[in-house]
């Protein structure tokens, strides 16, 4: 009898664990930066979305890796 095979993990947790703090901290230098008035925020949070979107594309990829 052969034993089953491993299940694979869902999501990578380095890759989950890197996405609220990727985030966070593009948060906190967009706002720093609106703070200091050098770049308005209001034009650049799209970026957040970007940071969040490149971080599921990394983590996808990791899966598919494992």
């Amino acid at each position: 009898m052969n034993p089953a095979p491993p299940t694979p993990t869902p999501n990578p947790p380095l890759m989950r664990a890197l996405t609220g703090p990727a985030v966070l901290t593009t948060l906190g230098v967009l706002l720093t930066l609106d703070y200091l008035e050098s770049i308005n925020f209001g034009r650049t949070w799209p970026v957040l979305l970007i940071v969040f979107g490149l971080c599921k594309m990394l983590e996808f990829v990791s899966a598919r890796r494992a």
